[in-house]
């Protein structure tokens, strides 16, 4: 669907909103699928796919999500929580798969998350020990890069990096 505003699949709001829309199994194709529009008067692009703000939860395990020139992928914003574990994300765009503003949680359990355009994954504060971050991988989470231009995470307070095991493309 081709939107004209700032749209999206789900919006949830406030403490005690609970919105389920897990699925048993993960689709093939995507079954959530929103195509954003850069504004006119602002550079940045609207339209995202789940978004929950101020206390309030969305539940998305397994659910094939495909966003084209949002915002973002999916938002969790103010106490919030998405539990998008299971799923699988792709977000072509210019802002965040995934967002949160640090205090707001997502759970990427599982998940595999591929980034196109100018995109990137996530936010990550190396700062936090890793259970008190606020997005959760695991060992089954994978990030596949379609783009030169792609930013895979961006780093708060990273000291001396090191790389290993990276496996080739």
């Amino acid at each position: 669907t081709l939107n004209q505003k700032d749209s999206g699949a789900v919006f949830a709001t406030g403490t005690g909103t609970v919105v389920t829309l897990d699925r048993s199994s993960l689709s093939l194709t995507p079954n959530i699928s929103i195509k954003g529009v850069k504004l006119t008067d602002v550079n940045r692009y609207v339209g995202f796919g789940l978004f929950s703000e101020s206390g309030a939860k969305i539940n998305a395990k397994n659910n094939n999500i495909e966003i084209i020139n949002g915002g973002s992928g999916v938002a969790s914003i103010g106490s919030s929580e998405i539990d998008l574990s299971g799923a699988y994300l792709k977000y072509e765009g210019n802002g965040y798969a995934v967002y949160t503003d640090g205090v707001g949680k997502v759970n990427l359990s599982g998940t595999k998350i591929i980034l196109d355009g100018y995109s990137t994954a996530f936010e990550l504060d190396l700062s936090l020990p890793p259970a008190s971050r606020p997005i959760t991988t695991d060992a089954n989470t994978k990030i596949i890069v379609n783009s030169d231009n792609v930013t895979v995470f961006k780093l708060k307070n990273a000291g001396g990096l090191n790389t290993f095991n990276l496996q080739p493309s």
